[in-house]
């Protein structure tokens, strides 16, 4: 980014004769524009060369957290993965179970607990796919800028 021009302000106090001046001039990032390098090089030799050797450093650290990051993010989405497999096959054993129960009730005799228990398993996996469909997720970003 282009350094801005300077704001020089002159200002006097009422009735006291004496001046004011005021200089501002802004930069941004680590290295300073090349007429600010030309000042420093006259009372601290190198310092071009080390101020471009502190942006290197900070770059590359920036790049090392990003990447870390990202190794993190993935790790996340992958547990993300397991957990909601993991949580599926367990359904399915519950809900295998219960059918299993249901008809072995029905097996048995007993029509109307077998029934009412089959019934059960059967609304409650139709419930958990169809809600589960319409509910909202949580909408939580991890924007690090």
């Amino acid at each position: 980014m282009a350094p801005a021009q300077p704001q020089i302000k002159l200002t006097q106090a009422p009735n006291t004769g004496l001046a004011n001046l005021n200089f501002e001039s802004l930069y941004q990032g680590p290295v300073p524009p090349p007429e600010y390098i030309e000042v420093y090089e006259q009372h601290y030799p190198d310092a071009a060369r080390e101020f471009i050797a502190m942006a290197r450093e900070e770059a590359t650290h920036r790049h090392q957290l990003e990447t870390r990051q990202i190794a993190m993010q993935e790790q996340a989405v992958v547990a993300n993965v397991q957990l909601a497999k993991r949580g599926q096959f367990i359904a399915f054993v519950i809900a295998l179970f219960f059918g299993a129960m249901s008809g072995f009730l029905i097996y048995q005799g007993h029509d109307w607990a077998g029934g009412a228990l089959g019934s059960f398993d059967l609304v409650g996996l139709v419930g958990v796919f169809a809600l589960g469909q319409f509910r909202p997720r949580n909408s939580s970003k991890t924007d690090n800028s």
